[in-house]
């Protein structure tokens, strides 16, 4: 498994300090992240928020990120923590963070209008990764960042939060044309959901009553960009295409 792929193509997971409140006592909760070119998760954090009081007196942390469609047996799917080392970005780049951080989440805006807020950046300093019953292990910071990163990760989330949010009809289409093994599969109690896109194929999962079936679909053509994307996406699902 491609450990920092999956990092990239995801932007939300659970962040864990050590609490200075409750004696030591790990502290969890739900963050949104960046991730910079080096692939180090990046947060933006209150000067109230429990993770800001933590983190300025012990900088250890762990960032966990699962499969946002595991839901059914989320042990069988994949999950991975990043052991980091988390530190305020310095002024001199804070402008650069910020700006990437906005594209992805242009409501934390405000944000700085309500409360102090500052950009942390978690140092990698090992991973262990889980992608499904007997296959996981430990990953070292140096591997994790020198692995090869598709053209698309960064981009990812945003094309499938869209694609399963207005084009679930579409998603079938795809199972139906590019997967026609898989069409007995669907019905009106069953959903399919894109559950990632690279540069050179597109994923889904069928959920239907009795069964889970994950779909990886190659694209009629390498892409590089949101824009390339929308246009093979849509190009794939016209009428003359009616087999793989």
């Amino acid at each position: 498994m491609n450990v920092r792929d999956k990092i990239t193509a995801h932007r939300s997971a659970t962040l864990s300090t050590i609490s200075q409140k409750h004696d030591g006592y790990p502290f969890g909760s739900i963050v949104p992240y960046d991730v910079d070119k080096e692939g180090r998760p990046v947060i933006y954090i209150s000067t109230l928020a429990e993770h800001y009081k933590n983190l300025t007196v012990c900088p250890k942390a762990s960032l966990t990120v699962l499969d946002p469609f595991g839901h059914r047996s989320p042990q069988a799917h994949w999950r991975i923590t990043l052991l980091c080392s988390f530190a305020e970005v310095n002024k001199k780049e804070q402008v650069a963070y910020r700006e990437s951080y906005l594209s992805r989440f242009p409501s934390a805006k405000s944000y700085g209008e309500a409360h102090d807020f500052f950009f942390f950046r978690g140092e990698v300093q090992g991973v262990r990764w889980i992608e499904g019953f007997g296959s996981m292990g430990w990953c070292s910071a140096q591997d994790y960042e020198t692995e090869s990163l598709d053209s698309l990760s960064y981009h990812s989330p945003g094309i499938v939060a869209h694609m399963n949010a207005d084009h679930s009809d579409a998603l079938e289409k795809y199972v139906r044309l590019y997967a026609s093994e898989c069409a007995p599969l669907l019905s009106e109690k069953s959903s399919v959901v894109m559950t990632g896109i690279s540069d050179s194929s597109l994923h889904l999962r069928i959920f239907a009553p009795n069964e889970e079936r994950d779909l990886v679909l190659p694209l009629s053509q390498k892409i590089s960009t949101p824009t390339e994307a929308r246009k093979v996406l849509i190009e794939m699902l016209s009428d003359e295409r009616t087999t793989v």
